[in-house]
C-alpha cells in the first residue's frame, strides 16, 4: 500500500519535523511517496506530483504556508489540489483517502477551505506526539483505536422489575471496579481528613506540653481509633465536619500557654460552593503557615481573618513574632504555600518586617469563571 505524504516547504524546522515523521512511518512498515526519498536531480516533478492519484492514502500535513499554496494553487501544493481536487470532493462525505493532520496554526489560518468540514488529526503539540503518532498509524492502517463490539440482541425484560436482566451499562464488572475505585478514594479521603489531622493535632499538643498528661493522650488515642473504626466500618451515621469547623479544630490546635489563636470570620457562609480540592490545598496552606510561625517567628498571638464578596475570598494572617526582611529569602514552607496559591489560581502578599512580625494576605476565587 503506498501512501502519499504531502506537506508544504514552510521553513527548515518544519522540513525536519516532517522529515522525522517520515522516517517514523518508513520504520513502521508504511510504504511512502515523499518527495525527500523519491526526488533526485533530473527526476520529472510533475510524475511525482501525480501519484497521489494511484495512493490509497494521503496524509496532509497542515500549515499556515500549506493552506495559501493550496487555496491559491500555487507551487507544487497547488498543482497537486488541481490534480486530487475532485477526488476530495467526492470523498467529503465518506472520506478514507485522506488523512489531514494541522501541525500548527488553527482551523482559519492553516487548514484550506475544501478540507475544513473533516476531522483532522492535532499534532501541534510535541508533548504529544507518541499518542498523536500512535493515532496516526491506525489511520493509515485502517485499524480503528475505539473498535465497535458487535451488536446482540434485544435482552429479555422482567415485567415485575424496571430493569429486568439487562446488564446496567451493558457492562457490570466495569461498574463495579467503577464503584471499587470510587469507594476507595472517598474512605482514603476520609483518613486523611478525619485520622491524620487528629493524630497531628494531638502530636502538637505533646510536643507543647512541658508535662505530659498521661490519661489526655490516652483520651486523644482512643479518640482516634474510634474515628479509625468509624471509618473501616464505613458507619452511615459517622458525619464528616464542615469546613470550617475543620480549620478552627487544625489552626487552634497550635494554640498552648504561650501562643494565643484567634480566629474571626470562619463561618459556613465563607466557605459556600468551595470544592474538595480547594479544601485540602488551602488546608494544606494553613497548617503550613501554623507550622513556620511555630518554628521561626517566636510569636505569641496569631490573628486569622476570613471575608468574603460575592465569588472572591480573602484570608488574612497576622503574628506578633520577628517578622523578616522585605527581601529575605523564602523557606521551603513558605515557598510550598506560594505554589499552593498559585495552583488555585490565587494571590499571596507578605508584608511587615523584621522585628514587627508577619503579614500575609491571599485571595482567591471559589469557583473560577471560565
Amino acid at each position: 500500500m503506498k501512501v502519499f505524504l504531502q506537506y508544504s516547504w514552510d521553513n527548515e524546522p518544519h522540513k525536519e519535523w516532517v522529515l522525522e515523521l517520515a522516517n517514523r512511518l518508513t520504520s513502521d512498515g508504511v510504504d511512502l511517496c515523499f518527495d525527500r526519498y523519491d526526488l533526485k536531480v533530473g527526476s520529472n516533478h510533475h510524475h511525482f506530483m501525480e501519484k497521489i492519484e494511484s495512493c490509497k492514502k494521503v496524509i496532509l500535513i497542515m500549515s499556515s504556508g500549506y493552506k495559501v499554496k493550496a487555496d491559491t494553487r500555487s507551487g507544487g501544493i497547488g498543482y497537486e489540489y488541481q490534480i486530487m481536487s475532485n477526488e476530495i470532493a467526492a470523498e467529503l462525505s465518506s472520506n478514507k483517502k485522506f488523512i489531514p493532520v494541522l501541525r500548527d496554526g488553527d482551523v482559519k489560518n492553516s487548514i484550506p477551505r475544501v478540507l475544513q468540514p473533516l476531522v483532522f488529526l492535532d499534532m501541534r503539540e510535541d508533548k504529544l506526539f507518541e499518542q498523536r503518532y500512535l493515532e496516526l498509524l491506525h489511520l493509515v492502517y485502517d485499524e480503528p483505536i475505539i473498535k465497535k463490539p458487535k451488536l446482540g440482541t434485544k435482552p429479555i425484560f422482567d415485567k415485575g422489575s424496571l430493569f429486568g436482566k439487562m446488564p446496567l451499562l451493558g457492562n457490570r464488572k466495569a461498574l463495579a471496579d467503577s464503584l471499587l475505585k470510587e469507594n476507595q478514594l472517598r474512605i482514603s479521603k476520609k483518613v486523611h481528613d478525619i485520622v491524620a489531622n487528629s493524630i497531628y493535632s494531638l502530636m502538637i499538643e505533646i510536643e507543647d506540653g512541658i508535662e505530659i498528661d498521661r490519661e489526655k493522650v490516652l483520651d486523644g488515642l482512643e479518640n482516634i481509633y474510634e474515628k479509625s473504626r468509624d471509618i473501616a466500618y464505613d458507619k452511615s451515621d459517622f458525619v464528616q465536619p464542615k469546613f470550617h469547623d475543620t480549620l478552627s479544630d487544625l489552626l487552634t490546635s497550635f494554640a498552648n500557654d504561650s501562643i494565643k489563636i484567634i480566629l474571626v470570620g470562619n463561618t459556613k457562609q465563607i466557605w459556600a460552593n468551595i470544592d474538595k480540592q480547594k479544601e485540602y490545598k488551602l488546608k494544606t496552606i494553613m497548617q503550613e503557615l501554623m507550622v513556620n510561625m511555630k518554628k521561626h517567628s517566636g510569636a505569641t498571638q496569631v490573628l486569622w481573618r476570613f471575608t468574603r464578596s460575592g465569588n472572591q475570598v480573602d484570608v488574612f494572617y497576622q503574628d506578633n513574632g520577628v517578622g523578616m526582611e522585605k527581601d529575605q529569602l523564602l523557606g521551603n514552607g513558605l515557598k510550598n504555600v506560594k505554589k499552593l496559591v498559585k495552583v488555585l489560581n490565587g494571590e499571596i502578599d507578605f508584608s511587615g518586617g523584621k522585628d514587627n512580625g508577619l503579614t500575609i494576605h491571599i485571595s482567591f476565587l471559589v469557583i473560577i469563571n471560565e
